[in-house]
């Protein structure tokens, strides 16, 4: 009760402090206004007048404003106020938030810790061993296993894990006493344990290893008689390898936990591919077992993907006996069994060996006139089956006849083909054809080419077109190019005795580059502005380096990391184009906010699907997507990708991923909340750079976590979408 009293006496003072009514009376209670330091009145904008002061923080997160938010916001009676401040601090985490999060790292509501602990981690880099130092602290205040599961006041709703929170900041901090921490976690209670082994799952994805002295505990707690934790395996399956010592084991637990929980099996399959040739026959059975659910089945069939040729027998059995199934009509190409056989033909590799009659059965699959989902799909097979069996050749008459609209699935079946051989004669002419088509990723896939092909004699002429394309896509595809081949965007120099032959940039690659930077473009296309960037500095032109130096000081970070990485390669090493000068502009959806949760309702060719939003996490994103959705933009749209048993993602209207909805980008709003089965996130391609693109969660998928804003949950039957299915109509329910 002491302790209750003294807190609320030290808030209402904090509070007179900052309504001005009382001088600072307490060291921990300092009064600032945003005015009063010494860099606010060149980057601070007034709050809108009349607004709560939660809207008002809101608009400082937006603004990533950290010196606006006051050492009374942090000790305000208000929770939502508090949860607001702390929130804002998150999602700035610079140097001024620094201390004020490590300030409400110590609040007594649940939601606050977990914002704090989230701003924390993504601060490591500031100070990480100090960072870390608090973080365990706070965590070992936890006096009991439930504590943190209840809010504050009984009137405000608690979503958050602080246990969680800390755990997965540890894992971005990834230090050594960082993963000390988390091991010795997983010997304690199962809510912190369960924390602990996700946040080593972050720490390797960061570092892409452990200590083998940690696996071996995580292989203790999954492999737990009594207790065994469901998110124990979580950690191998971001690690791209696993010490020989280890792998017998690791197959002997992941076997077991395929018998447990459904994360838990999910997570088994995933990690079975790290047990090497071993895992082939759990793998296997895995993927064919009808009983086991679809996201499963494709997880196992991607995992026999990287099990070299034992893994591709594997995979052509399960090619045969899928492909039998189909021809039987036993498999609906419209169910959720598609993504598991879409799964099949995006692993399986050439030569077929005995699959090779089944390929070719497929490849005369019967095309039904309708309805055009499953005809797409039909000829998708028919498209895959038929690549396969003509190796290189690209005369094969299953190939010619594969896609009988003659449209994009017969056109990546030839490319594919192509890829195969030397790009001469013939095979050159077809190649060029496919180059310039009109359909946007058919010439994306050709350019790929230019890469893995040093005979195409016309690489700099060809990249220099593709530059100057009306599709995003086209024009990031050549930047990516010549940033990681530069050579094939350049004329070269004769060897001499003395010298060895040199490149420069071709002229045409030059002029495209200079032409398509200073054109006006969609302002959420930064994807594409970054790869261009990375282009500039691999071929090193220094006629652009005023434009990078004007970019390095803007206000998208994304696009100030690549043009410091372009100035660097140019020679500038000191280069620092952190932080911004300026601040971007307030997003107009701040004026207009939803504010409950709204439903949307797609009219598929597949039947209605639905999606829940929730704006509680991700205010401005949501508002965005339901603007978006109420203007029609989704309306007529296709599915852009899918990978099945984890993702499908759409909101593009060129159809690549690159396009967008020529609204300026939205600022991130990652929260400390996990995604599971069936989450809706917003699709990024860097810091800051959602605008459109919504995707769909088909499993657990931890390593989403705290790394994509999550706009809340879908319904059932996402999972039986393929690429190219049309979005009719969207409906809104507010």
């Amino acid at each position: 009760m002491a302790a209750t009293l003294a807190t609320r006496l030290h808030r209402a003072l904090c509070l007179l402090v900052a309504s001005g009514a009382l001088g600072c009376l307490l060291p921990s209670c300092h009064r600032r206004s945003a005015g009063d330091h010494p860099a606010a009145s060149s980057r601070s904008k007034p709050a809108p007048r009349g607004s709560s002061r939660e809207q008002q923080l809101l608009v400082v997160e937006q603004r990533r404003d950290s010196q606006a938010i006051l050492a009374a916001d942090l000790a305000s009676r208000s929770v939502s106020v508090r949860r607001a401040a702390v929130r804002a601090l998150a999602r700035t985490a610079d140097d001024h938030a620094l201390p004020l999060l490590e300030r409400a790292l110590h609040d007594e509501d649940p939601d606050v810790v977990a914002w704090a602990a989230q701003g924390l981690g993504a601060s490591c880099t500031i100070s990480e061993d100090s960072i870390v130092r608090r973080l365990v602290a706070r965590a070992a205040s936890f006096v009991s296993d439930e504590l943190g599961n209840s809010p504050a006041r009984p009137s405000e709703p608690q979503e958050l894990d602080p246990r969680a929170a800390i755990a997965a900041s540890l894992g971005r901090c990834a230090t050594p006493q960082a993963e000390r921490t988390l091991k010795a976690w997983l010997s304690g209670p199962r809510r912190r344990a369960e924390a602990a082994a996700l946040g080593l799952g972050v720490m390797a994805t960061r570092r892409k290893a452990l200590q083998d002295v940690t696996l071996v505990a995580l292989l203790d707690r999954a492999a737990d008689d009594t207790e065994p934790l469901d998110n124990a395996l979580a950690a191998f399956t971001r690690l791209p390898s696993v010490h020989d010592a280890l792998r017998k084991r690791l197959l002997e637990v992941a076997g077991l936990s395929l018998e447990g929980s459904a994360r838990r099996r999910a997570l088994a399959v995933r990690a079975l591919g790290r047990s090497g040739e071993a895992a082939v026959a759990l793998l296997e059975s895995v993927a064919l077992d009808p009983q086991v659910p679809s996201y499963q089945r494709a997880d196992a069939v991607r995992e026999l993907g990287r099990l070299q040729e034992p893994g591709q027998l594997a995979l052509r059995r399960a090619l045969d006996l899928l492909g039998r199934a189909v021809e039987a009509g036993k498999l609906d190409l419209l169910s959720s069994d598609w993504g598991v056989l879409s799964a099949v033909i995006e692993a399986v590799r050439v030569p077929l060996g005995t699959a090779r009659s089944s390929a070719g059965a497929l490849a005369e699959l019967s095309v039904p006139p309708d309805p055009a989902p499953r005809r797409r799909r039909a000829i998708r097979l028919r498209c895959a089956a038929a690549s396969w069996l003509a190796g290189d050749n690209i005369h094969l008459d299953k190939l010619a006849l594969c896609d009988p609209d003659g449209a994009r699935e017969g056109k990546l079946a030839l490319i594919r083909v192509l890829d195969r051989g030397r790009l001469v004669g013939e095979r050159y002419r077809r190649w060029r054809e496919l180059v310039d088509d009109r359909d946007a990723l058919v010439q994306e896939a050709s350019l790929q080419l230019v890469a893995a092909h040093d005979e195409v004699t016309e690489a700099a002429a060809l990249l220099a077109k593709a530059l100057g394309s009306d599709h995003l896509g086209v024009v990031a595809t050549a930047a990516h190019l010549l940033a990681a081949r530069p050579d094939r965007g350049g004329v070269g120099t004769p060897a001499t005795a003395a010298h060895e032959p040199t490149l420069r940039p071709d002229p045409a690659i030059i002029h495209a580059l200079e032409n398509v930077l200073s054109a006006a473009r969609a302002p959420d296309a930064v994807a594409t502005t970054a790869a261009l960037f990375d282009a500039v500095g691999s071929l090193q032109l220094l006629s652009l380096k005023a434009l990078l130096e004007r970019e390095c000081v803007g206000t998208s970070p994304m696009l100030r990391d690549h043009a410091a990485r372009a100035l660097k390669t140019l020679g500038q090493r000191d280069v620092s184009c952190l932080p911004a000068t300026s601040t971007p502009a307030d997003p107009t959806e701040l004026a207009r906010l939803v504010t409950r949760p709204v439903t949307l309702r797609f009219d598929t060719e597949l039947g209605e699907l639905r999606l829940s939003l929730d704006p509680t996490l991700a205010p401005v994103s949501t508002t965005r997507i339901v603007e978006l959705a109420e203007s029609g933009f989704y309306d007529a749209l296709t599915i852009h990708r899918v990978v099945p048993g984890f993702i499908v993602q759409f909101g593009d209207r060129d159809g690549d991923g690159y396009g967008s909805a020529g609204r300026p980008a939205l600022r991130d709003e990652i929260s400390p909340r996990s995604f599971e089965p069936s989450s809706v996130g917003l699709a990024l391609s860097g810091p800051d750079t959602g605008s459109s693109q919504l995707f769909v969660t088909l499993g657990p998928y931890p390593h989403l976590d705290g790394e994509y804003p999550l706009l809340g949950k879908a319904g059932p039957g996402w999972d039986r979408l393929s690429e190219g299915d049309v979005i009719r109509k969207v409906h809104v329910e507010r």
